[in-house]
């Protein structure tokens, strides 16, 4: 009768412990330069629609943390980080990919607000940023701020590309 009740001893699923201890899972988002006026799902297949700097500065700061952006071919205007109103910040663990060098370009438009600190990719000085990265190939136009009614570059508080 005692057999019945003989409980085998504890063992730990090690597999589970390490999965734990790993750095999360990434998604992964494709957005597109769409002409075809679908919104898209976001994969390799079907990109997002990122057509105007409305739709692909909302589309980045919908994004969680360690999520992978790829980004098609084309000039994708964005406006950027500013202070005040606030723009979409990149997240820890993100990146921006592209499709190379000449083929994909972020563009900042519309940072005629010389009071504001504006930047194509950027955020406060107290947001801190683990593994952010912008990976070749792509390129960031209009590299810079505006800070007291001139262009200053990498001279402006706050991480930005």
């Amino acid at each position: 009768m005692l057999d019945a009740f003989v409980f085998e001893p504890f063992s730990v699923n090690e597999q589970l412990i390490d999965s734990l201890l790993l750095e999360p899972d990434q998604f992964e988002a494709w957005i597109a330069l769409r002409t075809d006026g679908n919104k898209g799902t976001g994969t390799e297949w079907d990109p997002y629609d990122g057509s105007s700097h409305t739709l692909l500065d909302d589309l980045l700061g919908s994004f969680p943390p360690y999520t992978t952006v790829h980004l098609g071919s084309g000039v994708f205007q964005t406006q950027g980080y500013a202070v005040t109103p606030g723009g979409w910040r990149p997240k820890s663990g993100q990146r921006i990919l592209g499709d190379g060098i000449g083929e994909t370009t972020i563009k900042l438009i519309n940072a005629s607000d010389t009071a504001n600190l504006t930047s194509v990719i950027g955020a406060p000085s107290t947001n801190f940023l683990n593994g952010f990265e912008v990976a070749d190939p792509l390129a960031v136009s209009s590299v810079g701020c505006f800070c007291n009614s001139r262009l200053r570059k990498k001279s402006c508080p706050g991480p930005m590309i």
